[in-house]
């Protein structure tokens, strides 16, 4: 993850904590209980999806060093004299 979305990520996650450890005070009006689910609901969404590109950049990442792999192996069904 690149340093500039994993600082964002990680400030939303400790905003995100803070409003749980205060739901009582968030939750006394119903913008707040709605903001404090909203928050929850998106960082639930941006949890899934990164973890999701972690994946996909993992598999291909294994893809592309096995297609090198077979590149750099050697011919052996070459007729040589």
């Amino acid at each position: 993850m690149r340093k500039e979305i994993r600082r964002r990520h990680e400030a939303y996650v400790r905003a995100q904590s803070v409003c749980a450890e205060h739901s009582a005070f968030f939750d006394a009006t119903a913008g707040g209980r709605k903001a404090r689910t909203a928050l929850a609901t998106q960082m639930a969404e941006v949890d899934r999806l990164l973890v999701l590109q972690d994946r996909s950049r993992s598999v291909a990442g294994r893809q592309r060093s096995a297609h090198c792999k077979e590149g750099l192996a050697f011919p052996t069904d070459l007729d040589l004299p």
